[in-house]
């Protein structure tokens, strides 16, 4: 009826808000790593105090990729008037300004993400057909069972016991209220049932089983949003790593190896109470940026781009 037409535009229109905001993230750090970067660029071709004649136009093109980002903010300095110190404090503190304003509206886009998250799952139980143990798993034979145990074992927050037909089953919902953690550890397991559907049964019997229809069902329903939503966050942690970075003047730091890189960023983490998840986008990021300032010079080359 009207009002199911109405509750699939929520959700198109929330997946597609997701989408967009998770984009925009990706587009705000890339923009605050480039930053970060033209800083290390400026630090590495200043590094005797001066900046020579024949880098003149490099350091033209590092001041232009600065103002481009930042724009008016980076109007109070020349960085061609040869004051490296002064120009080098000037860039740093218009950066961190830049980084804080850019971390604010990344939070906003992550926020906007989880809402449209929840949108997308719905008031209520899922619309889409009830997740529940099928013919297959209510049978005697150790693959049932080890449906049924995961289930409880892994999902037991998410399920209700009911009767169906005279049969016990056992029917797993999310709902919008929950957290958004909530829902993405559901999404999360869910898949991890649908492995071991796929792994304990044949491609026959799996066409024919309504419960395993069902996961995947609701994985295809919940999937665009749950990964814009973790795109999204991922790229919040990476601007936060630039940040923090920035912040503790890792670009006049050098590491005679690796495990000694290993060691600060483990320090860093510690000291700002990281999750691991942003731990590993600090590291990622502080590997990118110690190959930007030439650490390849102290054992520590060869890292990749923490954006790509």
């Amino acid at each position: 009826g009207a009002y199911k037409t109405y509750t699939e535009y929520q959700k198109r229109s929330a997946i597609a808000s997701a989408q967009e905001s998770a984009k925009t993230t990706k587009e705000i750090l890339e923009n605050t790593t480039s930053i970060t970067k033209a800083i290390g660029e400026y630090k590495e071709i200043t590094k005797d105090g001066i900046i020579d004649t024949t880098e003149l136009s490099e350091a033209q093109r590092i001041q232009e990729n600065i103002k481009k980002i930042i724009g008016e903010q980076a109007d109070s300095y020349d960085i061609l008037n040869g004051k490296v110190q002064e120009n080098i404090a000037l860039i740093t503190s218009a950066s961190i300004a830049y980084l804080q304003s850019q971390l604010s509206e990344a939070k906003v886009q992550v926020a906007n993400t989880a809402s449209s998250l929840k949108t997308s799952v719905g008031h209520g139980t899922f619309n889409s057909p009830s997740v529940s143990t099928s013919a297959l798993a209510i049978g005697e034979d150790n693959r049932g069972r080890a449906i049924q145990e995961y289930i409880e074992e892994e999902l037991s927050k998410y399920s209700s016991k009911l009767l169906v037909g005279g049969k016990a089953q056992t029917r797993l919902s999310v709902f919008s209220e929950y957290s958004t953690e909530e829902i993405v550890a559901f999404y999360e397991k869910l898949k991890g049932l649908q492995s071991l559907y796929a792994e304990l049964y044949n491609a026959e019997e799996l066409s024919s089983d309504k419960a395993y229809s069902s996961i995947n069902d609701v994985i295809s329903t919940l999937t665009p949003a749950v990964s814009a939503y973790t795109e999204a966050l991922q790229n919040q942690y990476g601007v936060e790593a630039n940040l923090l970075l920035l912040q503790n003047g890792f670009l006049d730091k050098k590491f005679e190896s690796k495990s000694a890189l290993d060691a600060y960023i483990k320090s860093l983490a510690e000291e700002n109470s990281l999750t691991e998840d942003q731990t590993k986008a600090l590291s990622d990021m502080a590997k990118a940026l110690a190959d930007v300032e030439k650490a390849a010079d102290d054992g520590i080359g060869g890292f990749e781009d923490a954006t790509k």
